[in-house]
């Protein structure tokens, strides 16, 4: 029972410290109308498919018996050192961001490229802390059907996002093609050297 209640604050710390983290950025100005409006479908996306995600959850969890992982407590342990460990990634590369981050894609005309910390590997860091978050949220769920859900509808939606969000970037900012050539999307790029 009380892997229950500590799985559903997990889900709650989440939220809340997206919402406050996404609250505190300063609103950008946008190059058109447009993104703005097509932004604000993605963010919808997510929002929309992490819940369902969880309501499906929640609803099987007294009813479905099949695909549990194994010990709950120490599932939920490892699953929160492993949102721990994504949420502090999000939480770092927002800060190296500094104020170009914004929740909605938006570009300001003559944005920097930033490549320092975090960005010198990966193009999306805060992403893949929220990929790592979710698996965590996932394995503390102790559900395979509920990790694999999670985690795949979540990916799939931030793939699209960045899709878009590169398209603005290479558009706009000079010396981003080369820079998106050099490092990965979610995770690093390795190369032979």
């Amino acid at each position: 029972m009380l892997e229950k209640y500590a799985f559903l604050a997990l889900i709650g710390i989440q939220y809340g410290l997206d919402t406050y983290w996404l609250s505190l950025r300063k609103n950008r100005v946008l190059i058109s109308s447009s993104e703005k409006f097509v932004d604000k479908k993605f963010v919808g996306i997510v929002v929309f498919v992490v819940t369902i995600n969880i309501l499906t959850y929640l609803l099987w969890w007294r009813s479905v018996k099949w695909g549990t992982m194994g010990d709950p407590m120490g599932l939920l342990l490892f699953g929160s050192l492993i949102f721990i460990v994504g949420y502090t990634l999000r939480y770092i590369s927002i800060r190296q961001l500094g104020d170009w981050f914004v929740p909605q894609v938006a570009i300001e005309i003559n944005q920097p490229l930033v490549e320092r910390g975090l960005y010198r590997f990966v193009r999306h860091p805060s992403y893949t802390g929220m990929i790592l978050a979710y698996i965590g949220i996932g394995i503390a769920s102790n559900s395979y059907p509920f990790l694999v859900l999670l985690v795949l509808s979540t990916s799939a939606v931030l793939y699209l996002r960045t899709i878009r969000e590169e398209r603005f970037l290479t558009r706009t900012v000079p010396g981003y093609r080369n820079y998106r050539n050099r490092t990965g999307r979610f995770l690093p790029k390795f190369t032979k050297w």
